[in-house]
């Protein structure tokens, strides 16, 4: 029975010993701390990055060296900027990044990598959602909503394959269409301009501009234009936008 318990407690010795972490420290020049690893053999456990100043900048779980779980990055004065999470090395749950006031700077999920889901922007200030993407494997993919600071609807897009298609809806404060333009993998070929009332003002298709008074056609002609630039300068006169 002794002999028994002897071997049962040098397993058990054994066994912890193999488990125990080593602490390793690195340190910057002024004496704090750099980088603080808290391993194990198979390089499974924690690590802590520091800034300069002493200051938390990221920390990381480790399994078998790779990281596997929450891993969370901090601004220089210690709040929270991003965490992500991993699984075997490959990301994979939700990203979420904060601006230095602590609200939420955009979310979105990750699947095996790969962005897949819904992207979501908030405003800084209102908290109020700016914009919102679907992504499918790292491309946008379906619906683009995006909203100006009073919360309402400014932009409706549809994407395919990372490419712009189909209609895009351009809205005034109020809620009227300002501009409706139909794309082709991501190249415009026709739009319509409206005015402040909503009622058509013009028509821009493939070498035909046609103008309007009231919904009634006053002048047609041929022209060559240039699709992106003219959009483009259209958004921005309309909203003041940031995609961050």
């Amino acid at each position: 029975m002794k002999v028994l318990l002897i071997f049962i407690n040098l397993i058990l010795l054994f066994s912890c010993q193999r488990n125990t972490k080593n602490k390793i420290v690195e340190y910057y020049q002024n004496g704090n701390k750099k980088i603080e690893y808290h391993l194990d053999e198979n390089g499974t456990g924690e690590v802590y990055k520091y800034y300069e100043n002493g200051i938390i900048k990221s920390k990381s779980i480790k399994k078998n060296n790779k990281l596997n779980g929450e891993f969370t990055y901090f601004y220089p004065n210690g709040k929270l900027k991003f965490k992500r999470n991993y699984v075997h090395g490959v990301e994979n749950g939700q990203y979420v990044k904060y601006f230095l006031n602590n609200s939420i700077k955009f979310k979105f999920d990750v699947q095996n990598g790969k962005i897949d889901g819904q992207w979501v922007h908030y405003d800084s200030l209102t908290g109020i959602v700016e914009l919102i993407e679907n992504y499918k494997e790292d491309k946008r993919e379906g619906e683009l909503l995006r909203y100006n600071s009073k919360g309402n609807l400014y932009e409706k897009s549809y994407f395919k394959n990372d490419n712009i298609n189909g209609k895009s809806y351009i809205y005034t404060y109020d809620g009227k269409i300002r501009l409706l333009a139909n794309y082709e993998d991501g190249t415009a070929n026709k739009y319509l301009f409206f005015n402040e009332s909503g009622i058509l003002k013009e028509y821009k298709g493939v070498n035909k501009l046609l103008s309007f008074s009231d919904s009634i056609l006053l002048d047609s002609l041929n022209y060559n234009p240039d699709w992106k630039s003219q959009i483009k300068s259209m958004k921005e006169s309309e909203g003041n936008f940031t995609h961050n």
